[in-house]
């Protein structure tokens, strides 16, 4: 157990290699029967095995992540509903490009942003483009 203990601890050892060695340090394990030994290394793998899952980021999911866990003063304790109307009363949106458009034939415009949230606010505007 010590053995397992200090792989954990270097961090060399990967899940599938600790759970290795258990099964191997187990001394009753030819006297379990194939439901017990199938249950005893699901729970030996949920324990050790590290998985996680990656979620996309967007907007909202950045803002409501700094407003409950970290610090909510980096980005002025902004929600995602004020981000949604700082957005519309911007007037930020994307506009595709039309044949006969003289005015704006690149369907492309220009805004100047002032933000204090740490990009936040750019991150909310280039999102709706």
């Amino acid at each position: 157990m010590e053995e397992i203990e200090m792989l954990k601890a270097e961090g060399k050892g990967s899940g599938r290699d600790l759970i290795a060695k258990i099964l191997d340090s187990h001394s009753a394990l030819d006297q379990k029967t194939a439901f017990a030994l199938a249950k005893y290394t699901l729970r030996k793998t949920k324990k050790y095995h590290r998985r996680f899952i990656v979620y996309p980021m967007d907007v909202p999911l950045l803002a409501n992540w700094m407003l409950n866990d970290k610090e909510a003063s980096k980005i002025m304790e902004i929600r995602e509903e004020t981000l949604a109307l700082v957005g519309s009363w911007s007037n930020v949106h994307f506009t595709p490009s039309h044949p006969g458009d003289d005015l704006n034939p690149t369907g492309r415009g220009r805004w100047l942003m002032v933000d204090d949230t740490g990009g936040l606010l750019v991150a909310a505007a280039a999102e709706k483009l």
